[in-house]
């Protein structure tokens, strides 16, 4: 079995022992059937040993999220150190952890990646709108479902409310 299928095998587990509701149970019928698949055990991915992970997070806001999450599932009781690695933001976080509880991070991290950028693209629309940084030349608008516009209305209340004009203007 390849490094690929280990690495997804030890990310079911963690998700079959700490996840929740149905979840938990389709990432235990799926670790099942692919154990039996090659023939492994599952004790095989409990190893307790900690041993240095290395992480990698491109970008100042990536780097913080990654240790984050490392402190996150270490319940921050482990070495957790970083250092850039090559041209640019480019960072490897390495922590002392084990395979499963690096498997959690790996999983974790990409989840709440993704999450973010979620969310950053709704803040920059909402504070567009909010500021009103478009023409108000009828065009093409933006399709929002009711509960996307709910959560713009929202972030767009809690910002700040200046304008240049004012800024200008000394106020």
């Amino acid at each position: 079995m390849n490094d690929k299928n280990q690495e997804l095998l030890r990310k079911l587990k963690a998700l079959a022992d700490r996840g929740v509701g149905g979840e938990k149970e389709n990432a235990r019928r799926i670790l099942q059937e692919l154990l039996d698949k090659y023939n492994i055990a599952e004790a095989d991915l409990d190893d307790d040993i900690l041993e240095e992970h290395t992480f990698r997070a491109c970008g100042a806001r990536e780097r913080t999220l990654l240790i984050q999450t490392c402190f996150r599932v270490t319940n921050g009781d482990r070495q957790v150190y970083s250092y850039q690695n090559g041209k640019g933001s480019r960072s490897e976080i390495c922590c002392n952890c084990t395979k499963a509880e690096a498997v959690r991070i790996g999983f974790e991290f990409d989840f709440f990646r993704e999450l973010w950028k979620d969310e950053e693209k709704m803040f920059f629309l909402a504070f567009i709108q909010k500021h009103r940084i478009f023409s108000d030349k009828p065009g093409e608008g933006m399709e929002l479902d009711p509960g996307e516009l709910a959560r713009m209305v929202r972030m767009m209340g809690v910002m700040q409310d200046k304008n240049p004009l004012l800024r200008l203007e000394g106020g």
